[in-house]
Formats: C-alpha cells, sequence, structure tokens
C-alpha cells in the first residue's frame, strides 16, 4: 500500500500568491476542487446553488478563491503546529503499519489532503474540524 499525502500547503501558497481573481479560481479549480469534483457534485445537489461552481466546496465549508486572497488565520495556525508534516507522517505511519497485509487488504493507495476550512457554527464541539471520507476512492480530506 502507498501513501499519497497532498501538498495542499504548496497549493494554498500558490492560490494566495496569484496575480489576480482568475488564477487563484483556475489553481483552486484545478488543484483543489477537479480531485474532489465526483463528491462535489454530490454534496452541491443537497440544495446548493448547483450554478455556483464551488457549491461542493462551500457546503463542505472549504475556503474558496475569494477567501484566499492573503495568507488565512487557520493556515498560519496549523503551520506553526507542523499539521502538514505531521499529517504526512501520520498516513506514513498508518500504511507502515499494515504492511504485509497486502492479500487482506487489496488497497493499492490512499490519499490525504488538508484542507482550510471555515468551522461549522451548529458544530461547536467540533474545535473547527470539518472532515470527510470520500467513499469513492480510499482517501481521506481533514479540513480546519
Amino acid at each position: 500500500m502507498k501513501n499519497r499525502w497532498i501538498d495542499t500547503f504548496g497549493i494554498y501558497e500558490s492560490i494566495i500568491s496569484a496575480p489576480d481573481a482568475t488564477t487563484r479560481e483556475k489553481i483552486y479549480r484545478e488543484q483543489l476542487y477537479a480531485p474532489w469534483q465526483q463528491m462535489m457534485q454530490m454534496v452541491a445537489m443537497g440544495g446548493q446553488n448547483t450554478d455556483d461552481p464551488f457549491a461542493g466546496a462551500k457546503a463542505w465549508h472549504w475556503l474558496t478563491p475569494d477567501q484566499l486572497t492573503s495568507t488565512p488565520e487557520q493556515m498560519t495556525i496549523l503551520q506553526a503546529a507542523h499539521a502538514w508534516e505531521r499529517g504526512a507522517a501520520a498516513m506514513q505511519k498508518a500504511v507502515d503499519s499494515f504492511t504485509g497485509d497486502d492479500e487482506r487488504i487489496p488497497i493499492e493507495e490512499i490519499e490525504g489532503w488538508l484542507v482550510l476550512a471555515e468551522p461549522m457554527p451548529d458544530r461547536q464541539h467540533d474545535y473547527g474540524y470539518t472532515g470527510g471520507t470520500d467513499f469513492m476512492q480510499p482517501r481521506f480530506v481533514v479540513q480546519y
């Protein structure tokens, strides 16, 4: 089993440093939104305006390109806590713990994402976590 940890920190840096809104939206759409397109379409259908190209991201409370014109507080806090490095290490540790079980667990690769999101105000005891699992394929998204 392989571990694929997505460098969302680098993606966010690219979005934030983009010269204009069009470029920010393009990077966001291609690098953050598109890989989750199938799941995003499903959650967007839950009452969101489907004409909005980022309806699924909004349903999951992800920060959208218009909120990424400067470094958001969540990103600064997570960077200070080494969240991206710790997430990558935790995913690798999880994969390593299943070494030798390839026949019993026929999953070739797992994928992990750390995505910036707005805390859900109606779920105060989640402390900002709004993550999910993609049941279409083995990957996890942790959203703070």
